[in-house]
């Protein structure tokens, strides 16, 4: 009913993002602190939904979706 993106890409990958709107080095610097744990392998229970802004305490769950059975 309601399909990541609009239903605009065929397959959409989950992913975590480590770093967003920061210098260059920063993002570099993050990338290579984590490199020697990837990939990552979980199971994956729950999906949360987040919303806000990168202020501090701007981030709010809005909902908690369970997931598999």
């Amino acid at each position: 009913q309601a399909p990541p993106y609009e239903g605009v890409h065929t397959d959409v990958v989950p992913h975590l993002t480590i770093g967003h709107d920061a210098s260059k080095q920063a993002l570099i610097e993050a990338a290579d602190a984590v490199a020697g744990f990837l990939p990552i392998r979980a199971t994956v229970d729950t999906v949360r939904l987040i919303a806000g802004t990168p202020e501090p305490n701007g981030w709010h769950t809005i909902r908690d979706f369970p997931i598999g059975g």
